[in-house]
């Protein structure tokens, strides 16, 4: 609806705006993207802890069956002949705990940089939309005074501006 209002507010041919308000809508529609991008964060930090449990339930099954091996360990002689083939099939419960512990681990991690990296590519992409709004807001922008024309200008114009002016400075 907002997205809407403004759209149709400035897509008629010859709109002005007074620049205290083009910035008012520019901060507006910044923090209303900003609102948006709160679940992917969330998510990142869910996979993470989700990750970390399922670690930490391997882990403890892991122990669990080590300290049950242990237990049925043979201590006399006529059981050590065995001991080795019993061994063999004991050490798959632990295995099976040490697999559980890892799984998780990397679904953890590589589901946090998959969509860690997704978010970091919608955010270049708000970024660049944002600029691009903030752009076509400021030269719908009128003003008859000079000093609320520069205060309204993009602060990463103003920026570029005064980098490009040093550069060419120090060029000089």
């Amino acid at each position: 609806y907002f997205l809407d209002t403004i759209i149709s507010f400035i897509s008629q041919k010859k709109t002005t705006l007074d620049p205290l308000l083009g910035k008012g809508l520019a901060d507006s529609l910044a923090d209303r993207l900003d609102n948006e991008r709160v679940f992917p964060r969330y998510l990142i930090g869910l996979l993470v802890f989700l990750g970390l449990l399922g670690t930490f339930w391997g882990l403890s099954q892991t122990i669990t069956s080590i300290a049950h091996l242990i237990q049925n360990m043979p201590s006399d002689e006529a059981g050590s002949a065995n001991f080795f083939s019993l061994l063999k099939e004991s050490l798959h419960s632990p295995l099976a705990g040490m697999g559980t512990a890892f799984s998780p681990s990397r679904f953890g991690l590589g589901g946090s940089l998959l969509v860690g990296f997704l978010e970091l590519q919608v955010g270049h992409a708000y970024g660049r939309f944002l600029n691009e709004a903030d752009l076509y807001l400021t030269t719908c922008s009128y003003s008859k005074d000079k000093d609320v024309a520069i205060a309204s200008a993009p602060l990463g114009y103003l920026q570029a501006l005064l980098t490009r002016n040093v550069e060419c400075i120090d060029h000089l």
